[in-house]
């Protein structure tokens, strides 16, 4: 088991061909605060490496911005995980080229003013298995939890029909990738 429980903590990482196989279970805590604004990162991949976590356990609780329950740049594969991510934390964050695979049993709470799902550049998060997630509200929409954060693939930011389902194939798979 590795516990972390920190402000500005990273409970695992991986860089460049790094690869950590977690068969166990992590369990990481944290945010930041006025001593420590880096914010805590529950498992990190960065580029050109891999966290395999699909016979693991991530139970992962972070909290304030710049904190992240799961970060890829690289491959990241999830076993059975519990992410939650409270006031303008976020759950999943698949950067550039990183890929997130959920592949069985994830529960994922998103708080008030938190993101679930962020990626960016060719980032991608596939689902396959089963994610339960609960969003939470607030009585505006600056305190709202929110689901996806869509950045439109031009200048201008189209946002009808074909080009959300463009973003959604593209970026967490069509059902065959």
């Amino acid at each position: 088991i590795v516990k972390v429980n920190s402000n500005g903590s990273i409970g695992l990482m991986t860089k460049e061909t790094g690869t950590i196989n977690n068969r166990g279970e992590v369990n990481v805590t944290g945010g930041n605060n006025t001593s420590n604004t880096r914010g805590t990162i529950g498992l990190s991949a960065g580029t050109g490496s891999t966290i395999d976590s699909t016979d693991g356990k991530a139970i992962i609780d972070v909290r304030e911005d710049k904190s992240i329950g799961v970060y890829s740049d690289g491959t990241l594969k999830l076993g059975e995980s519990t992410i939650t991510a409270n006031n303008q934390a976020v759950n999943y964050f698949s950067d550039n080229n990183g890929k997130i695979v959920a592949s069985k049993t994830s529960k994922a709470t998103t708080g008030q003013s938190s993101l679930l799902f962020y990626t960016k550049g060719n980032g991608k998060v596939i689902l396959d298995g089963e994610i339960e997630a609960v969003i939470k509200g607030g009585a505006t929409p600056g305190t709202r939890g929110t689901a996806f954060y869509y950045i439109s693939p031009t200048r201008y930011g189209v946002f009808d029909t074909d080009a959300v389902q463009d973003y959604f194939n593209n970026t967490f798979g069509n059902g065959t990738s």
